[in-house]
């Protein structure tokens, strides 16, 4: 009896383990992950969006002042790469192709296109690679207006590290969609727009994970951002620091 007794409390704690084991494994990524996450998407420092919008806008006003034909394309490319000492690294490239839109007299009225990403970047609490897409259009291009307008879709997908919260890695894709994202043009600051943000992917542990995110532009160089309805964070969208409501 004492024997069996020994080999049941054996098999409980075998069983327990087990559970503990899996615990682990099932573990999602956490908030405080999926922030950084979308900081990274978001901000200068990990030449997230707000550089990528830069381009955008300071392209398509080139295009705008070459004059170009109803319908006519132009090419460019790019490659970010950070400033010495910087707290985060990154180096990434950027292919654009942009098409002059016309209103019903001809005259030019935005610029649309897409573009490709491709690269990399490693900082305090967040390391990526991955390769990105975008569609775009910019508005706001006349001499008479003060800003420029830009409406986009961009997704990226890649491998990522998190060095906060979990410490989880695995894969991820990121679909940003901005509605009139407004960028001064003396200063090039952002002054307002809105925005959503969807995060996918799976830890290399094995668990999935999807956090959607509704995201504000102001006027003080940040952005709002509210991950799943509940938890609300200001991330700088220079400098990436995140600060939680």
């Amino acid at each position: 009896m004492k024997k069996l007794s020994l080999i049941s409390f054996a098999l409980i704690l075998f069983i327990s383990a087990c559970k503990k084991d899996k615990a682990v494994i099932t573990a999602e990524l956490s908030n405080e992950e999926a922030i950084e996450i979308a900081s990274s998407a978001l901000a200068s420092s990990n030449d997230g969006f707000a550089s990528v919008a830069t381009d955008l806008s300071l392209n398509a006003q080139l295009v705008y002042d070459l004059k170009l034909a109803c319908g006519a394309t132009k090419t460019f490319s790019a490659t970010h790469k950070n400033n010495a000492n910087a707290a985060v690294t990154y180096n990434f490239t950027y292919g654009y192709n942009y098409t002059v839109n016309c209103n019903t007299n001809n005259l030019i009225d935005n610029v649309s296109g897409s573009a490709t990403a491709t690269g990399s970047f490693d900082g305090p609490k967040l390391s990526a690679t991955h390769t990105g897409n975008a569609t775009f259009r910019v508005t706001g291009l006349a001499p008479t207006s003060l800003i420029y307008i830009l409406d986009a879709n961009y997704t990226r997908s890649g491998k990522f590290t998190s060095k906060t919260g979990n410490r989880a890695s695995g894969t991820t894709a990121v679909d940003l969609a901005v509605s009139n994202y407004s960028v001064n043009k003396v200063t090039k600051a952002i002054t307002s727009g809105t925005g959503t943000l969807k995060i996918t992917g799976t830890t290399d542990a094995g668990a999935t994970f999807t956090f959607n995110a509704a995201i504000t532009f102001t006027n003080d160089g940040n952005a709002t951002v509210t991950i799943n309805g509940s938890a609300t964070y200001i991330v700088n969208l220079t400098t990436g620091t995140v600060t939680k409501k």
